[in-house]
């Protein structure tokens, strides 16, 4: 069966800037230089260079003329006839969507742009009243003429910002390299001894363990140009988790102290915990913040590389809520978050397995994940709301405070334990 494309992007080649897509990729390029973890630009400045080129540098625009297909002729409006016309292409498909002042181009390229995994390609119309083999020639070699003119001014400028990304990201790999030796010189000449880092660390009660600085998040490549995707890593996950299971157990220690708080406070402490326990290689943006009322993020590049909720618990619907609100802070990027509920009543072993069945009955539920310590951590996995192949990877943390007996008998205590 023929396939019919009914609708088009608009104009090829605009209305936004080259200039502008160009000046950002490599702004983003250079500051992947500075968020590059110091041992591996110390060790071999070259080859983080040449990773970061690889992984920014645009292919150009390549069209396969010679393979140009067209759907079954329909009829169109007020009796026109039309066809699409698909022609493959290799290259960043963002360059069709963006102005490089093509000054040798008369008139405008109506198409849509199509990606996908296998093949890429620019759909456009042919239409006529009547149609006919010499007008759909004409018509395609008007437009195969365009788009070689406007391609190959792109492709020029490309090819000069990739001879620019080369030289731009070797010299920032090798002027950082020297600034970090000669900062590690200079901290081996010192009179007196460094303080570790470790006594930087807020007291807090929960035990600080020390986190390697590296990348916080990991590259997914793309083809075609498509713009990278980040996700927090899988063991970076389970450290972010593992520190919140060591302050829900200090929390659960310290039943007096924590008995007057509420939630943003609980949140507070765990923002202390987080930040002062992960030094993440130095790169602006990759701390931990509160969002809204009383939700923890990882921010990574305009991204959340992780979300967490904070809630006390008041029945079932309260964890049917929290799950339907960490939704509404995930992007199409998130597939890392956790729910930290607060249990202050009595028979917590009751409520923690309602709050299992709550999440179980979410309707957004799949499958629940191994959980070595249940009493203390859950896992699940989740459809994502907006796409059909995407999973999210949700943590329940349960963090029971025991209530304190005001002017409890001492063998009452002892028959409760």
């Amino acid at each position: 069966m023929p396939i019919f494309y009914g609708f088009l992007d608009g104009d090829l080649f605009g209305p936004k800037t080259l200039d502008a897509y160009l000046e950002g990729r490599l702004a983003a390029a250079t500051k992947a230089v500075e968020d590059t973890a110091d041992t591996h630009l110390l060790a071999d400045p070259e080859e983080v260079a040449g990773q970061l080129i690889s992984r920014y540098e645009i292919e150009p625009l390549r069209v396969d003329y010679s393979s140009a297909e067209a759907t079954q002729p329909s009829e169109g409006m007020d009796g026109e006839d039309r066809l699409s016309v698909i022609v493959p292409f290799t290259g960043d498909a963002e360059l069709l969507r963006r102005d490089a002042h093509h000054r040798s181009i008369k008139g405008t390229i109506r198409a849509q742009v199509v990606e996908d995994t296998d093949e890429s390609r620019i759909v456009y119309w042919v239409t006529g009243r009547p149609l006919t083999a010499i007008r759909v020639r004409n018509q395609m070699d008007e437009t195969h003429q365009m788009l070689r003119s406007a391609i190959e001014w792109t492709n020029r400028l490309v090819a000069d910002w990739n001879a620019t990304l080369v030289t731009t990201l070797t010299d920032a790999a090798r002027l950082r390299a020297a600034r970090l030796a000669r900062l590690q010189d200079l901290a081996a000449n010192l009179p007196i001894p460094i303080r570790a880092s470790r006594d930087h660390a807020v007291p807090i009660p929960v035990q600080p363990r020390e986190m390697p600085a590296r990348d916080l998040v990991a590259p997914v490549s793309r083809p075609n140009g498509r713009p990278e995707q980040w996700m927090l890593e899988e063991d970076i996950y389970e450290d972010v988790l593992e520190k919140l299971e060591l302050f829900a157990a200090a929390v659960g220690r310290l039943p007096v102290t924590m008995a007057g708080l509420g939630e943003v406070d609980y949140r507070n402490i765990a923002l202390v915990v987080l930040n002062s326990n992960f030094h993440l290689s130095g790169a602006r943006g990759e701390v931990f913040n509160g969002l809204g009322k009383s939700d923890v993020a990882v921010p990574w590049r305009g991204r959340n590389a992780f979300i967490g909720e904070f809630k006390k618990w008041d029945g079932p619907k309260v964890v049917t809520d929290g799950v339907s609100q960490l939704f509404t802070y995930l992007t199409w990027h998130d597939t890392k978050a956790a729910l930290v509920l607060f249990i202050k009543e009595r028979n917590a072993s009751e409520l923690i397995e309602k709050a299992d069945k709550a999440i179980r009955d979410h309707p957004l539920f799949e499958v629940t994940l191994p959980s070595p310590e249940p009493d203390t951590r859950r896992n699940y996995k989740l459809l994502s709301p907006t796409d059909d192949q995407r999973r999210v990877h949700l943590a329940l943390l349960p963090v029971v405070i025991t209530k304190s007996i005001p002017n409890a008998d001492p063998d009452l205590l002892q028959n409760l334990q």
